[in-house]
This record gives C-alpha cells, structure tokens and sequence, in this order.
C-alpha cells in the first residue's frame, strides 16, 4: 500500500497506447502528421535507454492502461516540456518522481512528479528542429494537444494560450489536413 491508495482510479480503463506502444510503432494520436516522436518508453528505466543529449520536446505518459478523461476523449498524457538536454531533463523528472513515490520528503509535489508515482510513468520525445527553440516546440506540441482534447495535460496547469490557433486558422488547418489526405 502506498501514499497513493485514496486517490480514486483514473476514470477510463482502456489506454489507447496500451502496451503495445512497445510491440508496434504508435504515434501520439493529436501530432499532426509531420511530426515523429521517439519510442514510448517506461520511464523507470530510463538510466538503460539511449535519450539523447540534445534539445527537444518531451512527453510523459501514464503506466500502460491508465488514461485521464479530457473534455473530448481520453488521453495517458499527463504532461509535456521542453529541454534544452533531453536527457538531463527526464532524469531530473525521474529522480523527483521516484522520491515523491518512495521517499517522501515533502507534502506536495509539482504535479508532473505527483501523477508520475500515482499513476506510473511512460515517455516519449521529439527533438527540435536546427533552428526551433525547444519552447516553440513545446508551445506547438501543447496546442495540437489542447486542439485535440480541449484541454491542457493534467499536470501542464496553464499550458500555452498564446500557442492556440484562433478558428480561421484552425479551420484552414483542418481543410489543408482533408486535402492532405
């Protein structure tokens, strides 16, 4: 039993991504289409795994089976940012994820560390481009995100409100991805 058992379940049962993130080449359902991220990867783990030391953006997942209702639909994203050092930056994630879930040392958490122990942990990320600040990734990332689910992830709090689209270019984004097609 942990710090977690009077948190109520995560309303949804089935997780989009399931496990089979690892098995098949899933892509995060709100990413437009020019955009391909690393493999979802548990989180726990990632001491093993080769993140590169470069700028990016990155997103954390809940375990394999958890998901969060958003306003249109369910989602296992709990949280996405920016690095200039990806790897530097979700090992810092990792290390305060895993004292808010063995060793707590403080009442409250930020809330990314917070659904990270209460909820398991997955990731993925996506390097900047040459010239792309990893903010500006990161500010595209939550918009395609809040465009999709009408919502910023759970943890994010205020999200990127300068980043949205208004409707005249949402909608010429949605014809220019019909035609696309």
């Amino acid at each position: 039993m942990n710090d977690y058992s009077f948190t109520s379940a995560p309303q949804l049962k089935r997780d989009p991504l399931g496990g089979c993130a690892r098995r098949f080449r899933i892509k995060l359902t709100f990413l437009d289409r020019d955009y391909t991220h690393a493999p979802i990867r548990t989180f726990w783990d990632l001491l093993d795994h080769d993140v590169p030391e470069k700028r990016g953006a990155y997103v954390l997942l809940a375990a394999s089976g958890t998901t969060f209702m958003y306003p249109r639909r369910q989602s296992s994203v709990f949280y996405i940012g920016q690095a200039r050092n990806l790897r530097r930056r979700l090992l810092q994630h990792r290390r305060f994820a895993i004292v808010a879930r063995d060793n707590r040392k403080e009442v409250l958490y930020w809330p990314r560390y917070e659904y990270a122990a209460a909820f398991g942990a997955r990731y993925t990320f996506i390097l900047a481009k040459p010239r792309e600040k990893p903010k500006t990734l990161e500010n595209e990332l939550l918009a395609m995100f809040a465009e999709h689910y009408r919502s910023w992830p759970v943890a994010n709090g205020t999200g990127g409100w300068g980043s949205l689209l208004t409707l005249a270019q949402l909608r010429r984004r949605q014809r220019s991805r019909l035609t696309s097609a």
